[in-house]
């Protein structure tokens, strides 16, 4: 393992990574993967609605509001029939909902399964080759690069898309995406590795693992920064959008309760925990202006949380399958999550209400690896699945 160094210390000689450049501007029902690119998480104003007499942000409606609609199913017909939850696999395969468009499809091989970056750049796929993936721009459809190694599901991004973690064994790997070679290599973890993140300034990564600890380590030099002790599996990890804090999610089988822990990534001090009743923290993210974070658990109930206070601010909940991922609107106002067996649902913050809800079958995997995220401009939601699929629909 290799030798610690002071936590904070920046590398003397930063790696070239290339220049980043500048995402292409949305277009909504194109097929040509623009939409696939998700909106950088600089900070956003907070809904009308936020309370900002104090520190904690508060999420209520006006009692003079008018009555919330009942949320609009995306399996709308253009008849406007809704497809009923009990209707057999042959019928919802049949049915399309209305503004449905299918923006990238991979051409995987017989019986693999993809999975891809929360911001649906980039998947991993397996294939019949043992100890073999392949890296996918999901934008042009093609495949980057026959990596090897064999955990094709533990996979993350920078921001600007240049730097990419897996995992191979015990060990994580920093990649750069554009020049296609390895540039680092973090050591130490045992037992295996759940969850990997970038920092937004590309220059600390945040590993989650089997033996319960959540990781720090210098990008420069691959060395360990901070090692902090968590409960069984770390199942989550996530950087705030500007690297000052990190929130890990926790999985305990002795005790019923649900558990997050905010990190201070100057100290690798524990800033604060949140807890709930529930045992298995799927999913996190950060609010686009870092003051709240949403989390998705087993039972599939969806939590709000103040990163400030720990306090739990809402709780959604259309408890059917767990949750496998969670995100934010660029505005902040609404959050998507997906689930096991390939439901996707939006809600609407302030109100409280799920507004949207599609299923796409297909798109579950033995994995859980269906992904969900919203496009730039907000006006639709993309969700990729284990099939290496991504669909779009329009939430307007």
């Amino acid at each position: 393992m290799s030798t610690v160094a002071p936590f904070g210390t920046r590398p003397t000689a930063p790696m070239e990574t290339g220049q980043a450049g500048s995402p292409p501007p949305p277009a909504p029902l194109a097929k040509s993967g623009a939409d696939l690119e998700v909106a950088k998480p600089t900070p956003a104003p907070l809904p009308a609605s936020y309370s900002t007499t104090s520190t904690t942000p508060t999420i209520s409606g006006s009692p003079a509001s008018p009555p919330v609609p009942p949320p609009k199913d995306g399996n709308e017909l253009l008849n406007k029939q809704v497809v009923p939850s009990s209707v057999d696999e042959q019928a919802q395969a049949s049915l399309r909902p209305l503004g449905r468009v299918e923006i990238s499809k991979l051409d995987l091989v017989p019986g693999a399964v993809a999975s891809f970056t929360s911001d649906l750049r980039f998947a991993l796929s397996s294939t019949d080759r043992r100890k073999t993936c392949l890296l996918w721009d999901v934008k042009s459809g093609k495949v980057l690069h026959s990596l090897s190694i064999y955990d094709f599901i533990t996979v993350s991004s920078s921001l600007d898309g240049r730097l990419l973690l897996f995992v191979r064994d015990d060990d994580v790997v920093l990649w750069d995406a554009k020049a296609g070679k390895e540039l680092q290599c973090f050591k130490g973890h045992s037992g295996g590795i759940l969850k990997v993140a970038i920092s937004p300034d590309g220059l600390h990564v945040l590993t989650g693992g089997r033996n319960g600890t959540v990781r720090f380590w210098d990008v420069g030099s691959g060395n360990e920064l901070r090692r902090l002790p968590s409960r069984m599996y770390v199942d989550a990890c996530v950087f705030s959008p500007d690297g000052k804090t990190a929130l890990s999610g926790d999985t305990n089988s002795t005790e019923s309760e649900h558990r997050l822990r905010l990190w201070d990534t100057e100290t690798a001090q524990l800033m604060r925990t949140f807890t709930g009743p529930a045992w298995y923290t799927a999913c996190v993210a950060f609010s686009p202006d870092g003051r709240c974070a949403v989390s998705g658990d087993h039972e599939g109930i969806v939590w709000l949380w103040d990163v400030q206070s720990g306090i739990e601010l809402k709780r959604f909940e259309d408890p059917k399958f767990h949750v496998c991922s969670v995100a934010f609107s660029p505005d902040g106002r609404s959050i998507a999550c997906s689930d096991a067996q390939c439901a996707i649902r939006v809600w609407d913050i302030v109100a409280g209400s799920m507004t949207r809800r599609f299923f796409e079958k297909g798109l579950e995997s033995p994995y859980d690896l269906c992904k969900v995220a919203f496009s730039p401009d907000g006006t639709r939601v993309n969700a990729a699945g284990g099939n290496g699929v991504i669909v779009s629909w329009p939430l307007e």
